[in-house]
C-alpha cells in the first residue's frame, strides 16, 4: 500500500532531511587518506543525535551501525570499522535519519584525493542518473518512467546498474511501498501522485554487473573488485512540484558563490532602492533601445512568486542581483544584473549553474528567460550556455529556453 504524506508528515521529513544533509557535509569534509571509516560513523552519530534526530538504519533494519560506509568494491551496506581510507578510494555514504517517527534516506559518493578520470566520470554518470530520475518524477507519470530514465543515463555512459538494489517509498517506515527498480521499460507500474514520498537511489558498478554479499552478511561487493557508486535523495511530490527533502536548500546553493569580493544573500526591503539604481545603471540604455522605455521599479521588485538574491560587496554596496521563479514546468530567470566591476569574472555563469541546480532539485527540467535583442553581448552569453530561441513575445525581445540535461547534484 502506498501511503500519501500529510503536511505534518512532510514537516518532520524536512527536519530529517536537513539533518541528513548536515551529516553528508560533515563526513564529506572529513574524507582524507588515513581516516578510518569508524571515525566517520562516530561523527555521523554525533551530528544526528546532536540535531535532535535518530539514526534510522539500526532501528529499522537491524544494521549493525548508524550509517553505511562502503569503499571501492563495496557497493552498499558497508559496515564502518577499521578500514583506512587511501588516496583514490571511492567512498559511498548512506545515511538514514528519523525525526518524530518520519524518515529520510540519502546517499552520496565521493572520491578521496586523486583518481583516474575514468573513475570520476563513472561517479558523475551515477549522479547524472539520479538527476534523470528526479526529472522523471512528475504527477501522472508511471514509476517505471523513473526507472527507465536512470537506466538509460547509466547505459549511455557505458556503466551498469546493480539490479539487486531498488528505490522505495519512505515515510513512517524507512522502506515503504512502492519499490522503484533502477531499470526497465517506461510506462508501467503505479502512477505518481501528489503526496508520495520516494527515495530515488541508483547503484552502479564500474565493471561487470555481478555482485555478491560479503561474509559479514550485509556488505554487497562487486565480484570483479571494480568500484561501485551509490547516490540517493528523498523527495516529496507536492502540489506545486517536486521537493528534494535531502537536497541542498537555496541558501546553501547560493552560499557557494561567496568569494573574497562579496557574498550572495536573500534580498530584503532595504535593498529595493539599490536594486532599482543598479538596474537603471546597467539596463536603461538596453531597454530604451528594445522597448522604447526603461524598466519600472515594480517590474524589478514585485515579480509574482519570485525570489531575489543580491550580491553584497564588502563595502556594503550592491554588486548585483538575480530574480527567478519556479513555474509548473521550468525555472524562469526574470533578471540577472551585475555591476560593471563584476563583468568578466565568471560570476554570471556561476549564477546560471546555481539556478540550474535549483531547477533540477525542484524537479524542473528546463530553464527559460527573455532577453532584449539589442543586447548582443547577453545574447552571445546565453547562446554559448546552450539557450535556444523559442519565441519573440515582443518585437525586440527573444524568449530563450535551455533543456536541462541531467547533471551532477552536489551537496553544499
Amino acid at each position: 500500500m502506498i501511503h500519501l504524506k500529510t503536511g505534518e508528515d512532510v514537516a518532520a521529513m524536512r527536519a530529517a532531511g536537513r539533518i541528513n544533509r548536515s551529516v553528508h557535509r560533515t563526513l564529506g569534509a572529513m574524507l582524507a587518506p588515513g581516516v578510518r571509516t569508524r571515525a566517520l560513523a562516530e561523527a555521523a552519530s554525533e551530528v544526528i543525535r546532536g540535531a535532535g534526530g535518530a539514526p534510522a538504519f539500526r532501528a529499522a533494519t537491524g544494521f549493525p551501525a548508524d550509517v553505511c560506509i562502503s569503499v571501492n568494491e563495496e557497493v552498499g551496506h558497508g559496515i564502518p570499522g577499521d578500514r583506512v581510507l587511501r588516496d583514490g578510494d571511492v567512498v559511498k555514504l548512506d545515511v538514514g535519519v528519523s525525526v518524530d517517527g518520519m524518515h529520510t534516506d540519502a546517499a552520496t559518493t565521493w572520491v578521496v584525493g586523486d583518481a583516474p578520470t575514468a573513475i570520476r566520470r563513472f561517479v558523475a554518470a551515477t549522479e547524472a542518473a539520479l538527476c534523470a530520475g528526479l526529472c522523471a518524477v512528475r504527477p501522472g507519470r508511471h514509476l517505471s518512467d523513473v526507472s527507465a530514465a536512470i537506466a538509460a543515463t547509466v547505459r549511455a555512459q557505458g556503466f551498469h546498474i546493480v539490479r539487486h538494489a531498488y528505490g522505495h517509498g519512505i515515510g513512517r517506515d524507512l522502506h515503504e511501498d512502492p519499490q522503484i527498480p533502477n531499470f526497465g521499460p517506461p510506462g508501467l507500474g503505479p502512477r505518481i501522485r501528489p503526496g508520495m514520498a520516494l527515495a530515488i537511489e541508483p547503484l552502479t558498478v564500474f565493471g561487470a554487473p555481478q555482485t555478491a554479499v560479503a561474509p559479514d552478511g550485509w556488505t554487497r561487493v562487486t565480484r570483479d573488485g571494480q568500484p561501485g557508486a551509490h547516490v540517493e535523495h528523498t523527495v516529496w511530490v507536492g502540489p506545486d512540484g517536486l521537493e528534494v527533502l535531502t537536497g541542498a536548500e537555496p541558501a546553501e546553493l547560493w552560499a557557494r558563490l561567496a568569494g573574497e569580493q562579496g557574498q550572495w544573500r536573500p534580498a530584503c526591503p532595504a535593498d529595493d532602492d539599490a536594486i532599482v539604481r543598479l538596474a537603471k545603471q546597467e539596463m536603461d540604455s538596453v531597454l530604451l533601445a528594445a522597448w522604447g522605455r526603461p524598466a519600472r521599479p515594480d517590474e524589478l521588485l514585485r515579480v509574482a512568486e519570485a525570489t531575489t538574491w543580491v550580491l553584497s560587496e564588502p563595502t556594503g554596496a550592491l554588486g548585483g542581483f538575480c530574480t527567478y521563479r519556479l513555474s509548473s514546468h521550468c525555472l524562469h530567470l526574470h533578471t540577472l544584473v551585475l555591476d560593471r566591476r563584476w563583468h568578466g569574472t565568471g560570476t554570471a555563469q556561476r549564477v546560471l549553474e546555481t539556478l540550474r541546480e535549483l531547477a533540477l532539485g525542484a524537479g524542473r527540467d528546463e530553464m527559460e528567460l527573455c532577453v532584449q535583442t539589442t543586447n548582443a553581448r547577453a545574447q552571445r552569453f546565453y547562446e554559448k550556455l546552450g539557450f535556444r530561441e523559442i519565441g519573440r513575445p515582443t518585437v525586440n525581445t527573444r524568449q530563450l529556453r535551455l533543456g536541462l540535461q541531467p547533471g551532477v547534484v552536489h551537496y553544499a
